[in-house]
């Protein structure tokens, strides 16, 4: 009894020695703790308890700053830039960048892929059309989200300010203030910008109605700035421009904007060319004024001159308008020292807005939605083929299912025998249906280049005709920040694709919203999955500018001789002009080539051309062939469009260049197919400044 109570002790008293030396190991922390759970002081009653101080948060894993439009602003239905910048502060990554439209109807969702280092820093830009959504509680147009793989890492919903009646003006200036003091919320929303923030992209400028900078901004904006604020002009864009030294627009992307060569400098203490603007005329209170000069450049409509020195031009450049001061008038001294400053910005915008002296149009659209839909009826199999094709099925229905069927002396395999084979031999035809169907999809692609001589931008119109005997759905691709593409639907069936006609208005069904594309990067935008309907032709139609690289320079005299001269990188062959039905041909114009106009080689009838757009023999070749002819022997449906009214395009009465772009590629690419049939036509307006 004895041992069983001392085996049982033992144990307990170790326990009791174990507690009581984990309580003492206790005491010291109590009291290290006891000062910091009160105020110091002693921590008597009603003395409150001291925080704990916070472990310091993790910062997220990007940080994430979005810039629509401009300062946040933008137009409705435009093409609108969303700048996204991001900071890594975490491992590197790869993923996307979502952006994602709200309001009625399905979303609408464009991406663009990202790969951001450890500690990396990079800048995206995507583009598309926003709107207002009156339904969302934050009145947000969409939102952004970043993710890495699969899981969302940012996201940021996007409020855009919408100007509706107001002018959005951009302004860069060299200096902080730019044009914000004219600023009218009734008439004008300015946003000032540095000229290093200005967008590299043509369509950065699309939200904004007016740019206006001075020779100091352009001096300090990058080659892919000046090309992207060249392109949007000519594409459409208004323009205020002023300078006044010689080397801010002498390079050739000023030249093609600036009103006049700028050569001459000279001070003039007083400028009476702004009266008409400003109310009163410049007096030099506060010193006088350095200006600039030198030879107009074609398509000035309006001058104010100084003396004999233009200062004051409105001209056309392309289909944009451009306002040429040649002094600066962000200065100060203009600013403090005249009591007209302000009215004359406010007229002067509006002078500039005053609206685009050619409109632009789709150049035969008719004919060359008939050259992109000029298909032929599907070839029949070849004679031997089918002669075989019928001996086999005759062999294998005939002796070789008799032989299989007394063979087979049991009742359920018979039964069994004729519906596999049956389905044997479907699956054979749809397989070989579907082999020679995919090696007959047509592909057709037409551009027509249309810009002034003068001009380094030119619209591209892209017809393109899709045809399939197979139901299947294809990716497109553009090479252009944001190309404006449109389905027309299905073009023609049946016996009207035989014809090559195209199908009414009426009858176009179908048609897709292509107006987000699926992906976007590095200037080139995709399309995945546009699907086809059977024995169909899908018509799309893409419109996008196009950077010539050079100017078409055409002088002609009175008597319309004079030189043509290729600036452009583009081969030109079969050119020819045009004026009130009278033809001279040209030729062929490699980049560099001058050629003579000779004044007495005018004629009525255009020679026909050569090797027009030949790219074979077979029938749908030659059918694209005839209807590119056609178009390029028809100036006058280029020139007038569908409408046939020359008020704003010149007309009869301007003077046109017509040529064939024989290695021009227009910009709609269709994954895994070769176009059968691509051609290009240019056509140049050539201003009445050209022809004296």
């Amino acid at each position: 009894m004895s041992l069983k109570t001392s085996r049982c002790v033992r144990p307990l008293r170790f326990l009791v020695l174990a507690g009581a030396v984990a309580a003492l190991a206790s005491v010291p922390a109590v009291f290290a703790q006891a000062p910091s759970q009160t105020a110091p002081g002693g921590g008597g009653a009603g003395e409150e308890p001291v925080r704990r101080s916070r472990k310091p948060e993790k910062p997220p894993p990007v940080n994430l700053v979005v810039r629509v439009g401009h300062d946040n602003t933008t137009r409705e239905g435009h093409i609108t830039p969303v700048q996204v910048d991001l900071a890594n502060n975490e491992e590197g990554f790869t993923g996307r960048i979502e952006l994602r439209s709200f309001g009625p109807g399905a979303v609408r969702v464009t991406d663009m892929p990202i790969d951001l280092p450890k500690g990396g820093q990079k800048q995206y830009t995507l583009f598309a059309r926003l709107n207002r959504d009156d339904t969302n509680a934050q009145l947000a147009s969409g939102e952004l989200l970043v993710f890495s793989g699969r899981r969302m890492i940012a996201r940021e919903v996007l409020t855009p300010s919408y100007v509706t009646d107001a002018a959005l003006v951009l302004s860069a200036s060299g200096e902080g203030a730019g044009l914000q003091f004219v600023a009218d919320d009734e008439k004008f929303k300015v946003v000032h910008r540095p000229a290093e923030q200005l967008p590299t992209q043509w369509p950065g400028y699309e939200p904004a109605d007016l740019v206006a900078l001075n020779g100091t901004a352009w001096s300090a904006m990058s080659d892919d700035q000046k090309r992207a604020l060249r392109i949007w002009v000519e594409r459409g864009g208004k323009a205020i421009l002023c300078g006044e030294r010689t080397a801010e627009w002498s390079d050739p992307e000023g030249r093609a904007l600036a009103g006049v060569v700028p050569t001459e400098i000279a001070s003039e203490p007083r400028l009476d060319c702004v009266a008409e603007l400003g109310g009163t005329a410049y007096e030099g209170r506060t010193g006088s004024i350095l200006t600039l000069s030198g030879p107009l450049n074609t398509g000035a409509i309006d001058v104010r001159r100084e003396g004999n020195r233009p200062l004051i031009v409105v001209r056309s450049a392309v289909h944009g308008r451009v306002v040429w001061l040649g002094f600066d008038p962000f200065r100060e001294n203009l600013r403090v020292g005249w009591d007209g400053y302000f009215p004359f910005w406010e007229r002067l915008i509006e002078l500039a807005r005053g609206g685009t002296e050619v409109p632009e149009l789709p150049p035969g659209a008719e004919e060359g939605r008939q050259a992109a839909a000029s298909l032929p009826k599907l070839p029949a199999p070849p004679l031997l083929a089918v002669g075989v094709f019928g001996v086999v099925y005759a062999v294998i229905f005939g002796p070789l299912n008799i032989w299989v069927l007394r063979r087979l002396r049991r009742t359920v395999k018979s039964w069994l025998f004729m519906p596999a084979l049956a389905l044997g031999m479907t699956l054979l035809v749809l397989f070989v249906g579907q082999r020679w169907g995919n090696a007959r999809i047509v592909l057709n692609s037409l551009s027509v280049l249309s810009t002034s001589a003068g001009g380094r931008t030119a619209s591209e119109y892209n017809y393109v005709g899709l045809f399939s005997p197979t139901n299947r759905s294809f990716d497109l691709a553009v090479d252009d920040a944001a190309p404006e593409l449109a389905d027309q639907g299905v073009a023609a069936t049946g016996a009207e694709m035989s014809a090559g006609a195209v199908a009414e208005a009426s009858d176009v069904g179908g048609a897709l919203d292509l107006s987000w594309p699926t992906h976007q990067e590095d200037g080139t935008v995709r399309w995945d999955a546009v699907a086809l309907q059977l024995f169909s032709v899908r018509l799309l139609e893409q419109r996008r500018p196009r950077d010539l690289g050079g100017s078409l320079e055409i002088r002609l005299d009175g008597r319309l001789a004079g030189t043509v001269k290729n600036g452009t990188q583009v081969p030109l062959r079969n050119a020819y002009l045009y004026r009130r039905r009278r033809y001279q041909m040209l030729g062929e114009l490699q980049p560099g080539t001058q050629v003579q106009v000779d004044a007495d080689k005018w004629v009525k009838e255009l020679e026909a051309a050569k090797d027009l757009a030949g790219t074979g023999a077979a029938l749908e070749n030659r059918r694209f062939q005839e209807s590119v002819a056609r178009l390029w022997s028809s100036p006058e449906s280029l020139i007038l469009g569908e409408s046939g009214d020359p008020a704003g395009r010149g007309g009869r009465n301007e003077a046109w260049l017509v040529a064939e772009c024989p290695d021009y590629r227009g910009g709609l690419e269709v994954d895994g197919v070769s176009f059968n049939n691509r051609g290009a036509l240019l056509v140049v307006r050539i201003p009445r400044g050209y022809v004296d």
